[in-house]
């Protein structure tokens, strides 16, 4: 590697003196008004945007200023001691006045934006224009950095901004929104088949879930808890009925009951759950020597289930535009579109909100905010919808975490989208190290299935199977010097195809060592790699980033 850089260097000098020696200057750069009308998610929004060989480019700080408030806002920083803008995602944007200004008529001779830019604290490269003191960023580039749909209405001459869909590349064709057909979703029921329930815990988790799923404030069930044994009992219940249930977003899973043990006042036993809509906890109480209880006012029920009832309907409307899948996909298809864009929609953020809502796929898909639960529960709830088995994993890592397994071609895998999406996020890179993992590699990560968390069971599976690990069913694991040149160029074909603007590899252990995979990356010749660059991490992974053109 090191002679091929000085040979790259050598050769650029020499482009350099060529252009140097060369009897006419190029011609200088002109940006024309852009004639075409903008739509930002239908309405119309009159930019001052010019085109400059073939590309629209728009003021940076007028596209903040318009997208604020929908899910693809961003803040911009300037630090003028570094000459330095700072792009952050899913930040409110801080108005700096000037924005949206008059559209300009006249023809401008634009130069090269000499800034460093950093999108969530990583350097990008953008191709900008500086005109008049400000700066011009190609659309596109933008909308691929912030994952927002560009389009190009040609019977109308208009450039579509829509940000309740995916960045797709010029010329690739948008995936079609999702029909979800609930036919298809994994019922709770099967997934209690991991589990070891028993008849009468079965059947006191079958009670409480018709209960909850309906807003029942008292759920009648066959007795009340008597003693230490049945509380247990019923904490074990209510866990595992919350992590097969995670549709269930406005319930937490707690639950009262009569502390005596004793039936209520009409001789039947209930228990009175704790529900929150809309940050408000609702449920009913107890009070008196025969448990007669108080109710929360009609209104203040009905404006509860009418904010359930709204919620279930902008989750499945978010999911039905937004996720990136489509029919005919094939399972391992399905789950990666799915890890791929919880990482890219969704913050881990601990201080967020409260906790229920960020354990819960509400704070997940409507707040975009999340901790280890929400992110597990989300992907949990997704995968089902689509007919794919997933359950949680509960335990340790470092600190209390959840994950998840998924069930491919009859065998089960396990996966972390929250480590994999929290560092997709932070590196603006496609970290797939945690899907469909074996037992044995997450324990040797550190992760330990917790067998002795109070009242609660992990399902009964076990991972083995390594076919759909990530890298080994995409020919990007990488075991030999012929594995290297036989599947790395077909990897960057691939990557180049699908316009994906960045890849990843995983070199096993005993074939190459962190601090050896750079020299590795000449076995494929320079052809393939002059418009890459590529950054290795401690675990093995070899990430490609295309070059800007």
């Amino acid at each position: 590697m090191k002679k091929t850089g000085r040979r790259l260097i050598i050769f650029a000098f020499l482009i350099c003196l060529a252009l140097a020696m060369a009897p006419m200057a190029a011609a200088a750069l002109i940006a024309e008004p852009t004639s075409s009308s903008v739509l930002v998610n239908g309405r119309p929004v009159a930019f001052d945007a010019y085109n400059i060989e073939g590309n629209n480019y728009f003021k940076l700080r007028d596209l903040a200023y318009i997208l604020n408030g929908t899910q693809k806002q961003f803040e911009i920083g300037w630090d003028s001691a570094n000459n330095a803008i700072s792009l952050t995602r899913g930040r409110p944007y801080t108005a700096a006045g000037g924005e949206m200004a008059g559209k300009g008529s006249d023809v401008k001779m634009p130069t090269p934006t000499s800034s460093k830019i950093t999108l969530d604290g990583i350097e990008v490269r953008f191709t900008a224009y500086n005109i008049d003191g400000n700066n011009y960023f190609k659309l596109r580039d933008i909308g691929q950095a912030f994952d927002f749909g560009v389009d190009w209405e040609a019977a109308g001459n208009a450039i579509v901004i829509d940000t309740g869909r995916e960045y797709t590349p010029e010329g690739v064709a948008p995936l079609p929104a999702f029909g979800f057909d609930t036919s298809k979703a994994i019922p709770a029921s099967k997934l209690l088949e991991y589990y070891n329930l028993s008849a009468a815990e079965r059947r006191l988790y079958d009670q409480l879930a018709a209960g909850l799923a309906s807003f029942e404030l008292r759920i009648e069930v066959d007795a009340s808890p008597q003693n230490d044994e049945d509380i247990n009992k019923l904490s074990k219940v209510c866990n595992i009925l919350y992590f097969t249930h995670p549709e269930i977003f406005w319930w937490g899973a707690n639950v009262m009951f009569t502390t005596d043990g004793r039936p209520f006042y009409d001789g039947k036993y209930y228990l009175l759950p704790i529900y929150i809509a809309d940050g408000k906890t609702l449920h009913a109480d107890i009070y008196g020597a025969y448990n007669t209880m108080v109710y929360p006012s009609a209104d203040e029920i009905a404006a509860a289930k009418a904010w359930v009832q709204r919620e279930k309907a902008a989750i499945r409307d978010k999911l039905n535009q937004e996720l990136p899948v489509r029919s005919g996909m094939t399972p391992f298809e399905l789950e990666v579109a799915v890890y791929e864009w919880l990482g890219d929609v969704l913050t881990y953020d601990a201080n967020y909100g409260s906790k229920h809502e960020l354990d819960s796929i509400h704070g997940a898909l409507i707040g975009g905010r999340a901790v280890c639960m929400g992110y597990a529960r989300t992907f949990q709830y997704i995968m089902n919808l689509l007919g794919v088995e997933s359950v949680m994993l509960l335990g340790y890592a470092g600190e209390s975490h959840a994950w998840n397994a998924v069930k491919l071609g009859g065998e089960w895998y396990q996966l972390d989208v929250t480590s994999d999406g929290t560092a997709r996020k932070r590196d603006n890179l496609p970290w797939h190290l945690f899907l469909n993992r074996t037992d044995k590699f997450m324990a040797d990560m550190g992760f330990t299935k917790e067998e002795d968390v109070p009242f609660y069971e992990n399902p009964d599976i076990t991972c083995t199977a390594t076919k759909y690990n990530y890298y080994m069913f995409t020919n990007s694991y990488i075991a030999s010097d012929a594995d290297f040149m036989n599947d790395v160029p077909a990897r960057i074909a691939r990557a180049k195809r699908n316009g994906e603007r960045a890849f990843d590899l995983e070199f096993a252990r005993n074939y190459a060592k962190p601090t050896d995979i750079y020299d590795k990356i000449s076995l494929i010749g320079w052809s393939y790699i002059e418009n890459i660059d590529f950054w290795v991490n401690p675990n093995g992974l070899l990430f490609g980033v295309f070059k800007e053109a």
